[in-house]
């Protein structure tokens, strides 16, 4: 049998070709190749197969499409193995073309090291025959293609600039300037493939050529991306004017040849905790692929109040934009709002950047400013996503920012950062509740039932992400999800009885620690506020509709203090304008705001209430 992935996905017996026609089918042979004698978890292949949209009981459905993949796969079907946690494709070392593309570019690295260019140019251009067209282009997987496809694109690409370049210096190749006319065309920012097919044109005696590939150049970037042409590309053009064709002569630059697919050849730090199980968030994720802006740094914060889910949203989308970051992916919690703790202080996380790109604790400055310059310059060129969750303020951000092009920040926390909008272009992404199908949607999947019960749970739960999982837990952790109807009903019953009421809504969604722990979630927040602003954010539960007149003479303020009080309400996330000088919160944080009234002066709000009207 072989298998065939550098191109669309194909199976190989000595009887010809053997069909896989159902598209499920393709995604989950796939998913299994690019990790070939390796684990898979279930739910990795849940998410490909189903793009983050899984059915009721995926693992029971998964089942059934692995069955019916050992059957397409005849006598090759005992190849696709159980194993604990997931399943396993048993290939052998000439079975898959992407090991033999390993295999080759492993050996044109080494006849290089030993100084046979030629040999290396031969094996580099056995690798390259490999390919067959763009890599499971007949695969339907949306998260496939985003995750997982572009990592192999940019492998062949590093495998073609490695053997134009050793053509180049041992004399060219007849058929060098059309495959890099070709690939520039498919791949027009790619300064080093220009830098190729300019070398080529002018050795072939094609100088204006090659002049006209600089001028294409340096008007693309400029109109485009509003950058100049790079240090190299501006040599050989200088070269090339002045009749001295060589390449560039920094050792330093030569184009390395790319890592096999063994994760332990991979050199770049990857930091991001697993892929969270995403629901209802399709458009936020879409919205976020703005910060792949054609190359340049760009800057996101995504903030909403406590339980709305931003820490996976941010998680969901980093994993399915890593492709386009090949030279890091960072993750740091800043505990803005953790309990027990103050915020993170930059010079711990800048030593943790400083660390993932191997530099010695003992070669790392001291001052806050001197660290900040430090990882600027070892990310400096260098295409890396940094991920900053739960942070507390711009200032504790901004030391953490790289400098380069083609690098991004997402940032996640309960404040707007209001100062990295308008001073440093951050793009603000406001993360609200669950839609209601969205909220069903997920208490379906983690519960596995369905039923209008669990709709009344999401509307009780505001459609609040870390609400709506705590009451699945619940539901789930006595076994009744499994049981018989009975069983179910009584716990469903039981919860909804403790929501119903606001006096019990909130202990009703707490479990055993603070991560869990709804009320303890908004505490934190709370917390931290002014006098003033916690007296009117108590003032909110235990009222509706005032205006903002009525919550100063409430809250014994004036008008200004008020609304400084609101605008830090609003600032972190704990209320939302509800209308002209109206304001109010989402209804479990206006349970909790009611809550703290008690501790705010409840007594005094509700005598006040009668004299102004409310």
């Amino acid at each position: 049998m072989e298998f065939r992935v550098l191109g669309p996905l194909e199976l190989v017996a000595a009887g010809g070709e053997v069909p896989l026609t159902a598209g499920r089918q393709r995604v989950l042979l796939a998913t299994l190749l690019l990790r070939a004698n390796g684990l898979v978890p279930v739910d990795n292949l849940v998410d490909r197969l189903w793009d983050g949209r899984p059915p009721g009981q995926p693992h029971e459905t998964l089942l059934t499409h692995v069955m019916r993949l050992r059957r397409a796969l005849g006598a090759d079907g005992c190849r696709v193995v159980t194993v604990p946690g997931g399943y396993r494709v048993d290939v052998g070392p000439d079975e898959l073309d992407l090991r033999r593309f390993d295999d080759a570019v492993d050996e044109a690295r080494a006849n290089g090291a030993a100084g046979d260019l030629a040999g290396e140019r031969g094996r580099l251009r056995a690798a390259l025959r490999l390919w067959r067209g763009d890599p499971l282009s007949n695969v339907p997987s949306d998260s496939l293609r985003r995750e997982l496809v572009p990592p192999l694109v940019e492998r062949r690409l590093q495998t073609f600039e490695r053997y134009a370049e050793v053509s180049l210096e041992l004399g060219g190749d007849d058929g060098l300037v059309g495959e890099l006319r070709a690939l520039v065309a498919a791949h027009p920012y790619r300064e080093r493939l220009r830098l190729h097919l300019m070398l080529a044109l002018h050795r072939s005696g094609r100088t204006a050529e090659a002049l006209d590939t600089y001028a294409d150049t340096r008007r693309r970037l400029a109109d485009e991306l509003g950058l100049e042409p790079c240090a190299e590309l501006r040599q050989v053009q200088r070269g090339i004017l002045d009749d001295r064709p060589a390449a560039p002569a920094h050792e330093p630059h030569r184009v390395a040849l790319p890592a096999a697919a063994d994760e332990r050849q991979v050199r770049r730090p990857a930091q991001l905790p697993p892929a969270p199980r995403l629901v209802g968030r399709d458009r936020t994720l879409d919205t976020l692929d703005a910060l792949i802006d054609g190359g340049r740094a760009t800057l996101g914060v995504v903030s909403g109040s406590a339980g709305t889910g931003k820490t996976a949203v941010a998680l969901a989308w980093a994993h399915r934009s890593a492709g386009h970051f090949p030279d890091g992916l960072l993750f740091a919690r800043l505990h803005g709002h953790s309990h027990g703790r103050g915020p993170a202080a930059p010079t711990d996380v800048l030593r943790l950047f400083l660390g993932a790109f191997d530099v010695p604790r003992t070669a790392m400055p001291d001052g806050v400013d001197e660290l900040a310059a430090r990882l600027r310059s070892e990310l400096a060129g260098q295409r890396v996503l940094v991920v900053l969750d739960d942070a507390w303020s711009a200032d504790q951000v901004r030391p953490l920012l790289p400098p380069s092009p083609g690098a991004a920040v997402l940032v996640t926390s309960r404040r707007r950062l209001t100062g990295l909008v308008v001073r440093d272009g951050a793009r603000p992404v406001r993360l609200d509740p669950l839609d209601p199908a969205s909220a069903v949607a997920l208490l379906e999947h983690a519960t596995g039932r369905t039923g209008d019960g669990l709709a009344e749970v999401a509307r009780l739960c505001d459609h609040l992400p870390l609400a709506l999982s705590i009451a699945a837990a619940r539901l789930t952790s006595t076994g009744a999800a499994a049981d018989g109807t009975a069983a179910w009903a009584d716990a469903l019953d039981e919860l909804l009885v403790e929501l119903r009421d606001e006096r019990t809504r909130l202990s009703g969604l707490a479990l055993t620690d603070h991560d869990t722990d709804l009320r303890a979630a908004f505490e934190v927040g709370v917390s931290r506020l002014d006098p003033c602003a916690a007296r009117v954010f108590g003032l909110i539960g235990a009222t509706t509709g005032l205006t903002d007149r009525q919550l100063a003479a409430a809250a014994g303020t004036d008008l200004a203090g008020v609304r400084r009080a609101l605008a830090t309400l609003a600032e972190n996330s704990l209320v939302h304008r509800a209308g002209a000088h109206r304001h109010t919160a989402h209804d479990l944080l206006r349970v909790y705001a009611g809550e703290t009234s008690g501790r705010v002066g409840a007594a005094p709000v509700r005598r006040r209430r009668d004299d102004i009207g409310a």
